[in-house]
């Protein structure tokens, strides 16, 4: 029976005595979401995945020969990662938050408002008009003292 079947009949799959999750992880797979291993299960939705995210950003950034492909060797060398994890990577796995890091300390906040989705990017963009805004105003307040000390040398 399809997660939506139970959503829609509210009639669930009868229980596993072995394996209580089994019919979760079932339903969850019939839905659209993809079963790692015994335990684990990861939504793999191209749009909301933070790995695809990742890995599309990694992209971008680390072009590979052909168009859409990562370059795996550059990207494991800049992340200090072997290049079994900058593989991963391409292929949707989610980073590490130290691996986020050193994507922000290399490429500035974009790159992780590029990966934590929209909200992250609304509030990057807010943080630069903000920042924008406030070097504007030092750059008036610095010609304006600028105007006071040749107001008073004469």
């Amino acid at each position: 029976m399809s997660f939506a079947a139970v959503e829609m009949t509210g009639v669930a799959a009868p229980a596993d005595p072995i394996n209580r999750n089994h019919n979760r992880v079932r339903a969850w797979n019939n839905a659209g979401g993809t079963s790692m291993g015994n335990s684990t299960v990861t939504l793999r939705n191209h749009e909301e995945c933070p790995g695809d995210r990742w890995a599309a950003a990694l992209r971008r950034r680390f072009p590979g020969q052909r168009p859409g492909t990562l370059d795996t060797k550059a990207c494991a060398i800049a992340f200090g990662v072997s290049a079994r994890t900058a593989e991963g990577w391409g292929g949707g796995q989610a980073p590490n938050l130290k691996h986020l890091v050193r994507a922000w300390r290399l490429f500035g906040w974009g790159v992780v408002a590029e990966v934590l989705g929209d909200d992250a990017a609304d509030a990057s963009l807010a943080l630069d008009r903000e920042l924008a805004e406030l070097e504007g105003r030092l750059k008036l307040l610095r010609h304006n003292l600028g105007q006071v000390g040749t107001r008073t040398r004469r």
